[in-house]
């Protein structure tokens, strides 16, 4: 599931807001700097989305 999810994440995301990964751990966490197309030029957010598997239901927890 992590890798289909994964490819559609990226996907998505690339078509609407620039992109830079900074880390990605699979099945555990992405860290990224992102950015609408519309926000000027260099300006970038970073967030993690950390994924944590509790008794076969799954927590997404975000930061920014």
């Amino acid at each position: 599931m992590w890798q289909g999810w994964q490819r559609y994440y990226i996907e998505g995301i690339k078509q609407s807001f620039g992109c830079g990964f900074t880390e990605l751990v699979p099945e555990k966490h992405i860290a990224r700097k992102w950015r609408f197309k519309s926000w000027p030029k260099g300006g970038f957010a970073t967030i993690t989305l950390t994924f944590v598997d509790r008794n076969g239901e799954n927590e997404l927890c975000l930061e920014g």
